[in-house]
């Protein structure tokens, strides 16, 4: 039998694979919108109070956290193909222990191996990074994003409906769900070799280093991520998601407070949210990016999404509620993704995995923050404070990134307009040192302390 050439190999990678981790989110994101709804009351039905529930949620952000750049360490080693595969594994054993628990530790635990190792989203990112050439990235980590969306809209129905036979069987079906992805990705995605960079079509051999390592975690990789050419990118990740998850950890109290809303409803109306993130992403991010750069779409959705929280602090009838959540959610979704796409065009290829990994895991750390802060200005002052505290956040940081200018279009535009009359590349792992020495000013430029430029080439920061 012919061995395939790496010309077919690269056709396989960009339109079947790409097709294939579509339906293998939409099935993960169908097990989590199956489960996430009913976690509560499985942990009620044991005797968990709010404050086990808030531990919960602690050990499982904990574990994302963690899980995140180990698992990218995973896939730039051995392939995406193979974080894929744990991350469903990890998901089936964990969903399966939460539909066999008979105890609070015994659901504890069980949450464990999920938030360790289920990192489906981040592998999607950097799966598409390699197979998506960088002027369809943003357009492509949409669908990603719509895959997701559409599970997390019918998983809840499946909840509700399997709920009203068998409390456990949920968990039971998300865990078979999961086994399916693995058969899935094991017959239908290939594991090449070697790194295959779409635009040379070079095999790279990256250099092996240690997987479970506390490297992914030192000074100096938090240097070259905080303090490199897309620190700042770090920076608005982190706060933007900060100031959404400051105000949708405690949206179902919000609406019950505030608009009266029982169980039932508000179930309705986070699936009317992730409608919402389908349609923008298959039918806005194509448009948007086609018509303005992903630095001005981000920074735009930015202040859209502050102006938005501050018309849900105005908007007191429901159905005006549920109009202010049109441009809220729209512009959060639309900028993320491009966010997204910025972030794996700027990340060295040997260490793509490594990046997205602790770039959601900063996703995860505002999963353990956010909530007891928002708790805490909901009950001392009152709950308009959870939109108004959100919406200030993101105008300052609006301001922050306006000042600093961020959006420095010679540094991460498209690759034509980067460094021209050189044939330089800004993406891939052909990115030369002519385009890291101009990386390296911009940072300078951006941050304006604690950087200084060594003759032959060495950044000094404050971490060092």
């Amino acid at each position: 039998m012919m061995r395939p050439t790496l010309k077919k190999l690269r056709h396989w990678s960009s339109e079947r694979t790409l097709t294939v981790l579509l339906i293998s989110v939409l099935l993960d994101f169908t097990g989590v919108g199956i489960i996430v709804p009913l976690l509560p009351f499985y942990a009620t039905s044991l005797g968990a109070d709010a404050t086990m529930f808030g531990i919960f949620s602690t050990v499982y952000g904990i574990s994302q956290m963690l899980g995140g750049p180990i698992m990218g360490r995973v896939g730039d080693q051995f392939g995406r193909r193979t974080v894929l595969l744990l991350s469903f594994s990890g998901a089936a054993i964990g969903y399966l222990g939460v539909g066999l628990s008979t105890s609070l530790w015994w659901l504890m635990l069980s949450r464990i191996p999920v938030g360790l190792m289920k990192q489906t989203m981040s592998v999607s990112k950097a799966f598409v990074a390699e197979l998506a050439s960088p002027s369809n990235r943003a357009k492509t980590l949409g669908y990603v994003r719509t895959a997701a969306g559409i599970g997390f809209i019918i998983g809840p129905i499946l909840a509700g409906v399997f709920s009203k036979y068998d409390s456990k069987f949920p968990a039971f079906f998300a865990s078979f769900l999961f086994i399916v992805d693995v058969i899935f990705v094991l017959i239908f995605i290939p594991q090449p070799s070697a790194v295959i960079s779409v635009n040379t079509m070079e095999e790279e051999k990256p250099e092996p280093k240690p997987i479970f390592s506390l490297e992914v975690f030192s000074k100096k990789q938090l240097n070259d991520l905080f303090f490199g050419p897309f620190g700042l990118l770090f920076i608005i990740h982190f706060w933007t998601h900060l100031a959404h998850i400051f105000f949708h950890s405690n949206l179902t109290l919000y609406t019950q407070t505030r608009y009266g809303l029982d169980p039932s409803t508000n179930s309705y109306l986070f699936s009317y949210m992730s409608l919402l993130d389908v349609i923008s992403q298959t039918f806005i991010i194509g448009t948007a990016t086609k018509k303005y750069s992903e630095q001005t779409i981000v920074t735009r959705g930015i202040l859209v999404n502050s102006v938005a929280f501050f018309l849900v602090v105005l908007f007191d009838p429901l159905w005006t509620y549920a109009l202010a959540l049109i441009p809220l959610t729209a512009s959060y979704s639309v900028s993320m993704t491009c966010l997204s796409s910025l972030i794996t065009k700027v990340a060295r290829k040997q260490e793509l995995g490594v990046t997205v990994g602790l770039s959601d895991s900063l996703e995860s750390f505002c999963r353990i923050l956010a909530p007891a802060i928002s708790g805490f200005f909901l009950s001392k002052l009152g709950h308009l404070s959870l939109p108004a505290v959100a919406g200030s956040m993101l105008l300052g940081l609006y301001v922050y990134v306006w000042k600093r200018e961020l959006m420095f279009s010679s540094v991460v535009e498209k690759e034509q307009t980067v460094v021209t009359g050189a044939g330089t590349r800004l993406f891939g792992s052909g990115t030369s040192s002519l385009l890291r020495e101009k990386l390296t000013e911009w940072r300078c430029h951006l941050w304006g302390f604690g950087f200084t430029v060594t003759p032959n080439g060495h950044t000094m920061s404050r971490f060092e």
